[in-house]
């Protein structure tokens, strides 16, 4: 009997997280959640938000102008 091969996209090739590892990431969590929370719930929809950022930056995505940002702060 063949057995079926698994693919990577089908097991996703994560490695388990230690505790110490899950550790950090609560605690990074909780300071981000922290660090934002004085500024609320979004006022605008995310779509809302996509449609302007995409006439704003003229059919690049954020995370292009970003990446160019970045690379021309150097």
């Amino acid at each position: 009997m063949a057995t079926k091969q698994r693919t990577r996209k089908a097991t996703g090739n994560r490695m388990p997280l230690s505790k110490a590892d899950l550790e950090i990431m609560r605690r990074e969590t909780d300071a981000a959640i922290a660090s934002l929370a004085h500024y609320g719930e979004p006022k605008v929809d995310i779509q809302e938000l996509r449609r302007h950022l995409k006439h704003e930056l003229k059919g690049i995505s954020l995370s292009e102008f970003l990446l160019k940002e970045r690379e021309a702060s150097r």
